[in-house]
């Protein structure tokens, strides 16, 4: 085990150890509370990490820094998903990270395709084309279009 008893130490090392994350979030305490993209953008963690109860073991803390990661990631997605239905899109792309709104939007994107594709009117995807067209600055609900 390598012992580092400086955690912020290994912010140079992160994009190398991470795929898209360029630092972590600590405070005073070396509690880390969140993550940013090379972009600036920042994501603050579903649970903290603290580095202090590691005792200094540098592979202890960082696998609970991916754990944190894997179910942020999955919570804002699922936040994003949600909060999809509810806001002017206008809004909801400026709201989540950049990432997340692709996922999401492509997800509710080929559901809504699909749904189009299986409508029993012969025109389901010119409605679907104009309900898109409407969609880009009212606020919508996939669900009563």
């Amino acid at each position: 085990m390598i012992s580092v008893q400086d955690p912020l130490r290994v912010q140079p090392h992160l994009q190398k150890l991470f795929e898209g994350i360029n630092k972590l979030h600590f405070d005073s305490n070396l509690v880390i509370h969140g993550m940013y993209s090379s972009e600036a953008e920042r994501v603050f963690f579903s649970v903290q990490v603290d580095t202090v109860e590691a005792h200094g073991c540098v592979e202890r803390w960082l696998a609970q820094v991916e754990d944190a990661m894997v179910m942020t990631v999955r919570d804002v997605i699922v936040s994003a998903s949600d909060a999809y239905t509810h806001a002017p899109r206008s809004d909801w792309v400026i709201k989540w990270p950049g990432q997340v709104v692709l996922c999401v939007s492509q997800v509710h994107w080929t559901s809504e395709v699909h749904e189009a594709f299986q409508s029993s009117s012969s025109g389901g995807l010119a409605e679907y084309l104009e309900k898109l067209n409407v969609r880009k600055l009212k606020p919508h609900n996939s669900s009563k279009q």
